[in-house]
């Protein structure tokens, strides 16, 4: 999840991070998290390319598209 800069924090009923957007020095950034606050999706763009991340539930890449 997004650690510095503004931005907007969506919380579950039960308090866990579910969705950050933001804004930083590299650019615009989304980050999904599934029930248990753990980031699922992050999907950056930044000057020169935009960056789509999928993870499992233990953090690893499944999935990435940079174009």
């Amino acid at each position: 999840m997004l650690k510095t800069g503004p931005g907007l924090t969506l919380l579950s009923e039960n308090g866990k991070v579910r969705a950050v957007l933001g804004s930083g020095k590299g650019g615009p950034r989304l980050s999904l998290a599934d029930e248990k606050g753990k980031n699922r999706a992050t999907l950056c763009v930044t000057k020169d390319v935009p960056d789509l991340v999928l993870y499992d539930e233990n953090g690893k890449v499944i999935w990435s598209a940079i174009k």
